[in-house]
C-alpha cells in the first residue's frame, strides 16, 4: 500500500537524524520518484535511486519516445515537482495509482546525480524518432548488468537466502538444480511453456524438437508458472525422456543461477533474460516486443518450427 509505504519513510526520518535511503523502482514506473521520496520530502542528498529493467517494455519504450515529448520531459518534471514539495500532489495518477504515466520517463531521470539505471543490453536502445534523445544518450547513467555475474557476486550469507526465496514456492531446492544442470555429459535443453497446458496443443512442435536435439541434449519441460501440464502431455514426456521441471520456479532466475542451459519454446518475455545464442527455437512466430531483439541480432541462427 503506497500511504502506508510513505508513512514509514515518515517514520524512519522522525527516528533517525540523517537516514539514507535506496530506493529500486522499475523503469516503468518513474513516477515512484515523486510518490515516495520526494512526496516525503527527504533531502535530494539523503537518497539514491536505481531504475531497474521491466524487460523487454525497457527497449520498446525507448525506441517510441518521440521528439515532441521528449522536449518536454523537463518542464513536465519540474512541474511534478514542484506539485508534490509545494502543492500536496499525492496519488493522482489513477484511483489505484497502479498506472504508469512516466513510463518514458528512466533514461532522462539519470541526468540527475543520484539516479542510476540498471539494463541488462544498454546497447539494445534505440531510437530514431528523436534526435534530441540520441544526442543526450551519450551522458545517461546507464549500466550494464549481468545477472548471472550478479548473482555469482552473492556473499556465503546472501546465497542461500536468494536461492530460498526464489525455489521456495517450487518446493525445491538448490541442490535438485545443480544435479540436473552441473556436470552432464551432455548439453541441457529446456522447452519453455506457455498457457496450453495439453498433449494436442504441444506435440507437434515437440515432435520436432526431439528428432533434432533428442540424441545431444537432455530435455526438459519448464510449464508455465499458472500452467502444468496435464496427465496425457505429462505421459508423452516421460514415454520421451523429458523432465517436467517444477512449474513455480521463475524461468528467468534459472537462467540467471544456469548461465548454460539452452532454451526454446513458445513467444515469452522471459526470453528477454536470456544471452544470444542462448534460445535455440521459437514454436511459430514471434511478436513484439521480442521483434526488436531480432532486429539487433539477439535471435540470429534460431530455429522457427512451425505446424
Amino acid at each position: 500500500d503506497h500511504t502506508l509505504i510513505l508513512e514509514q519513510l515518515f517514520k524512519l526520518r522522525m527516528k533517525h537524524e540523517e537516514p539514507y535511503f535506496n530506493f529500486y523502482f522499475d523503469d516503468l514506473r518513474a513516477h515512484y520518484i515523486l510518490d515516495f521520496p520526494i512526496a516525503a520530502n527527504i533531502p535530494y542528498a539523503n537518497y539514491g535511486i536505481t531504475m531497474l529493467s521491466d524487460g523487454t517494455g525497457s527497449y520498446s519504450t525507448y525506441k517510441g519516445i518521440k521528439e515532441s515529448e521528449y522536449v518536454e520531459f523537463q518542464a513536465n518534471w519540474d512541474n511534478y515537482v514542484n506539485s508534490y514539495q509545494n502543492e500536496g500532489m499525492l496519488f493522482n495518477w489513477g484511483s489505484d495509482n497502479n498506472g504508469m504515466p512516466l513510463h518514458k520517463y528512466a533514461p532522462f531521470l539519470t541526468k540527475y546525480a543520484n539516479v542510476n539505471y540498471w539494463l541488462q543490453f544498454p546497447e539494445y536502445l534505440s531510437n530514431t524518432e528523436s534526435d534530441t534523445l540520441n544526442a543526450d544518450k551519450v551522458n545517461f547513467k546507464i549500466t550494464k548488468k549481468n545477472p548471472h555475474a550478479m548473482y555469482e557476486a552473492l556473499d556465503q550469507e546472501n546465497l542461500p537466502l536468494f536461492n530460498d526465496a526464489v525455489l521456495s514456492a517450487a518446493e525445491t531446492n538448490i541442490a535438485y538444480y545443480n544435479e540436473q544442470f552441473i556436470g552432464r555429459d551432455r548439453d541441457i535443453l529446456i522447452i519453455t511453456g506457455t498457457n496450453l497446458r495439453g498433449l494436442e496443443t504441444n506435440v507437434d512442435y515437440i515432435d520436432q524438437v526431439i528428432a533434432d536435439y533428442g540424441d545431444t541434449h537432455y530435455m526438459y519441460f519448464k510449464p508455465h508458472p499458472a500452467y502444468p501440464p496435464d496427465g496425457e502431455l505429462n505421459s508423452y514426456f516421460d514415454a520421451n525422456g523429458i523432465i517436467t521441471l517444477p512449474h513455480r520456479t521463475p524461468m528467468e532466475a534459472i537462467l540467471w543461477m544456469y548461465p548454460d542451459v539452452y532454451i526454446g519454446g513458445y513467444n515469452s518475455s522471459l526470453y528477454m533474460s536470456s544471452e544470444p545464442g542462448q534460445t535455440l527455437f521459437f514454436f511459430g512466430n514471434i511478436t513484439d516486443p521480442l521483434t526488436d531483439l531480432v532486429d539487433v541480432g539477439h535471435f540470429d541462427n534460431v530455429t522457427y518450427y512451425t505446424i
